[in-house]
């Protein structure tokens, strides 16, 4: 029986010329996703081009500072992008509760790109379709809006499904990673489940007046469908809150794909067949992604192209190495591919979790002297529940024990730092695994970094000597490069366990060096192109030390005051002191049993800096918030490029999990 005509749910159909109409809005809405998508490319493409040119005016002029603007399009360039970033990093408010946290809003930015997407979908959904008495067809005024949004939400389906997915088209274009699109996947998603509303209840509504309500369920199956869909949706939203999502993530990962096929399959049952490209082109992206994430696996695993003496491997064989405090060394030697720093791969240990593969960042760059097959790639992980749990029992259990091991990656897209004449990171506790990796890229790159701050807050110095000798290697070989370096250390729980040197402990309120404001190199009194005189004096006026150790009372005897010096001994590199003497005796080194302040370890550096400046900041929510509110605060306060001579910031946040 035909029911086109009886005004039911199937999009537009039974009413003249509004098909077409429709359509327009539907292909409109990917118009408008291709050309934000080709926007980003063409700024990827045009850093990318950046970065290379003041590379090589380096190279040709070793006392240039590219990143300054010397006309009037770079200044122009360069004030337009500071306004933008100090309107977009703000953090309105930041919630730490364990419950409270999940409703912290997005930073200010993610706010804007939330606030125009909405416009767009509101635009999309009432633009010429509410009719007024008189129109010829007014009798059709709950259909038209009923159809429109339809269109509107069935349109954004696939980019749902697209935001989903790691290797996507957004990503490979755009150079955006794809766990930085994972914020609008769930926003789009709520999105939809929001506005569907407008679809049915304005189709609810006449056929309440028509009194026509049971006639329509029962004979227009699709109109089921639909709200079988619109609940699986609603269950999508509801339970991919952060909270439950961390109850128990290896579970909801399973429930959510299981519903998301449903979800597809309702859709499609729903949908007039005109309209199912739309569910067609979601499952053209997961498939995308899957195919090409299974081809890339396997290329990565299988060793198709390493090749040894017992023939071809699987896998890698990964070693477990249990360390204090409730920490997991992972390496897996024998790595063909390559990597950038700060990325990071999905692993899988059959043995320990059959089913899981979880991102952990690679904690090493890659030696660029090696040749495939003799790098290595070093996973820190910090013991929580359920797998990093037992990867840690499994090292503590038997740590000679070698895993067979499959990684998937690597993934990420970490920002590109050689153009920043002033370069500083920022890490707490596991931070360090993104921030180290960079810090040692740009000591053995060609980049224009002149002052490079690399601070570290963490919990117990029997942390920092798994890092020490990275991080002295990399701070040498930047001096060697012309370039100073600044090395901030802050142990929280206290430096008094035993020295395998038996050196004396680090007093609460000592410091065995202080890097001062002399650490930076001071800009040179010179005359910009605008008439202005940026003299050193103008830059870094009112400046306040860069370390302060604050005094505490007498510490709390640790849980791991106890240690060994054999277990104080564990080290990436064997071959030099295992303990943390060689970083605090270190001039470029200052140690404190205190939190730094954001102000001490940010400020020193930007009012000395002679162009633009990168933050590198990797932590918890809270240090990203206040990261963003004082670099937006402090951008604002020095008018940078506005006329001031104060020199651009760039910050980069990288938060624990997404």
């Amino acid at each position: 029986m035909d029911m086109s005509g009886m005004g039911g749910m199937s999009m537009d159909s039974g009413m003249p010329g509004m098909f077409p109409e429709n359509l327009i809005y539907a292909r409109q809405y990917w118009y408008i996703v291709i050309a934000v998508v080709a926007a980003f490319m063409s700024i990827r493409v045009g850093r990318f081009v950046y970065s290379r040119l003041s590379v090589r005016r380096i190279r040709l002029e070793p006392e240039a500072v590219p990143s300054r603007p010397s006309n009037i399009f770079s200044q122009t360039i360069a004030t337009s992008t500071a306004i933008l970033r100090e309107s977009t990093y703000w953090q309105p408010w930041n919630l730490n509760g364990r419950f409270s946290q999940f409703f912290t809003p997005p930073s200010a930015g993610k706010c804007i790109i939330l606030a125009l997407y909405w416009l767009t979908v509101l635009v999309m959904l009432f633009e010429n379709s509410i009719l007024q008495p008189g129109d010829p067809m007014y009798a059709y005024k709950w259909e038209k809006v009923g159809f429109r949004a339809a269109w509107v939400n069935v349109t954004q389906i696939p980019f749902i499904y697209l935001t989903a997915t790691k290797l996507n088209p957004i990503s490979i274009l755009s150079g955006i990673s794809y766990e930085r699109l994972n914020w609008i996947h769930r926003w789009a998603s709520r999105t939809v489940f929001v506005t569907v509303i407008f679809h049915w209840a304005y189709f609810y509504t006449e056929w309440s007046l028509a009194d026509m309500v049971a006639l329509e369920l029962q004979m227009m199956r699709m109109v089921t469908y639909g709200f079988i869909a619109w609940g699986i949706l609603g269950w999508q939203v509801l339970s991919s809150f952060g909270f439950f999502r961390n109850m128990c993530y290896e579970l909801w990962v399973l429930h959510h794909l299981a519903g998301a096929g449903v979800l597809l399959w309702a859709l499609y049952m729903h949908v007039p067949r005109y309209a199912q490209y739309n569910i067609w082109m979601s499952i053209a992206f997961v498939a995308f992604d899957y195919v090409g994430r299974m081809v890339w696996n396997v290329v990565q695993n299988v060793g198709l192209l390493r090749r040894g003496p017992k023939g071809m491997s699987l896998g890698y064989m990964a070693t477990l190495e249990a360390l204090p405090d409730g920490y997991t060394k992972v390496s897996i030697p024998n790595i063909h591919f390559t990597w950038k720093a700060g990325q990071h791969v999905y692993l899988s240990i059959p043995r320990i979790g059959p089913i899981e593969a979880h991102p952990f960042t690679i904690a090493n760059d890659q030696d660029h002297n090696k040749k495939d097959g003799a790098r290595t790639i070093t996973l820190l992980i910090k013991a929580h529940a359920g797998f990093s749990r037992r990867i840690h029992n499994s090292a503590r259990k038997d740590p000679t024990k070698s895993y067979r091991a499959f990684v998937s990656g690597p993934w990420g897209n970490p920002p590109d730092l050689r153009s920043y004449e002033t370069v500083i990171f920022i890490a707490n506790s596991t931070g360090a695994t993104y921030n180290l990796p960079l810090f040692q890229q740009i000591s053995r790159t060609k980049n224009c970094a002149r002052n490079v701050v690399f601070s570290w807050v963490c919990k117990e110095s029997c942390q920092i000597s798994w890092f020490q000798n990275q991080i002295l290697d990399a701070s040498e070989e930047i001096t060697a490069n012309g370039a100073r370096v600044a090395v901030r250390i802050g142990c929280t729980g206290g430096t008094s366990q035993i020295c395998c040197c038996r050196a004396p402990p680090l007093s609460t309120v000592e410091s065995l060096s202080t890097i001062s404001d002399e650490t930076f190199v001071k800009p040179e009194a010179e005359k910009s192109s605008y008439g202005q005189s940026d003299t050193s004096e103008e830059l870094i006026k009112d400046k306040s030390p860069l370390t302060t150790i604050t005094e505490k009372p007498t510490l709390p005897s640790s849980p791991t005051a106890s240690i060994s010096s054999e277990s104080l001994a564990l080290t990436i590199d064997d071959q030099k002191c295992s303990c943390i003497c060689a970083l605090r005796n270190n001039s470029m080194t200052d140690f404190s049993v205190s939190r730094p302040s954001l102000e001490s370890i940010i400020r020193p550096a930007i009012e000395a800096a002679r162009g633009e400046t990168a933050i590198i900041c990797c932590g918890r929510k809270s240090l990203m918030a206040e990261a963003r509110n004082y670099v937006a605060s402090l951008s604002d306060e020095r008018a940078v490029h506005k006329g001031s001579g104060a020199q651009g910031i760039f910050l980069w946040c990288e938060e624990f999990g997404w």
